[in-house]
């Protein structure tokens, strides 16, 4: 009986611990986020520059999609499939591709959003195109397509703010008393166009999981490999379980036997 019952205990821990690590890695995967990347990391560019986007998905139906002028269109870009997602390059941006881009599924799942605005000026706001995380300290940038002889200028909601000979300024720990529109200036160049610079706490970053390991531990309605293995092990186990119970009834029954003869 001693015997049976470490056969038994073995089957039900095989049975047990990978349905535990099966449940834990769905609970990571559900936590995953759907994000877009852009690159450069901002949210304005100067008109014909190279502008990437990269949407964090391993579902291979994602696309980038935008909206200007209230009508919503897919991007002339180009595109390649990667193990992270998809990226999508457009190589020259004019005035029109000014707009809010997102990631979609066929399903209908959506990334964050992320406004870009391209300008045909001399003068750009060099801020970051994700919501900035509360207590972060954020730096703006001015950048100019021509030389200057003159310091930039930071604003706030039109409000002046600082001067800087450095073409950067820094906002240390980020906090709500933070948002608002910025831009910066060169008095003898031209001013930037104005971008909202906004808090977020809910930004959850991508966690890629391989093709491989996402396939073995799919939470779909047919089951794993895993899944198959698990059961099939169980049966045997409860047939070996099933055979040492008959052969010790057996031995039982003979010694009852002895004993009455």
């Amino acid at each position: 009986m001693e015997v049976t019952a470490v056969f038994f205990t073995l089957a039900m821990l095989v049975f047990i611990l990978p349905e535990k690590t099966f449940q834990s890695h769905n609970q990571t995967n559900q936590n995953d986020a759907f994000l877009l990347r852009i690159t450069p990391d901002r949210m304005q560019h100067f008109e014909y520059e190279s502008v990437s986007f990269l949407c964090e998905s391993i579902d291979n139906s994602t696309q980038l999609k935008g909206i200007r002028n209230s009508k919503e269109f897919v991007p002339l870009c180009n595109s390649k499939r990667l193990l992270t997602g998809l990226s999508c390059t457009i190589d020259k941006t004019y005035q029109g591709d000014s707009g809010e881009y997102w990631c979609e599924t066929n399903e209908g799942e959506k990334s964050n959003t992320v406004n870009i605005t391209v300008t045909g000026g001399s003068v750009i706001l060099e801020s970051p195109a994700l919501p900035v995380i509360e207590g972060e300290s954020v730096t703006l940038g001015c950048s100019r397509k021509t030389n200057s002889t003159n310091l930039a200028v930071f604003y706030k909601n039109d409000v002046f703010l600082q001067v800087t000979a450095e073409d950067t300024m820094i906002i240390n720990n980020f906090s709500k008393s933070d948002e608002g529109i910025y831009k910066c200036s060169f008095s003898d160049v031209g001013t930037s166009p104005g971008s909202w610079l906004v808090l977020t706490g809910n930004i959850t970053f991508f966690t890629f999981t391989p093709p491989y390991e996402d396939s073995i531990y799919d939470d779909s309605n047919s089951p794993s490999v895993l899944d198959l293995l698990r059961f099939a092990f169980t049966i045997f186990m409860a047939v070996v379980v099933l055979l040492l119970g008959m052969s010790r009834l057996k031995i039982l029954a003979l010694k009852m036997w002895r004993a009455c003869h």
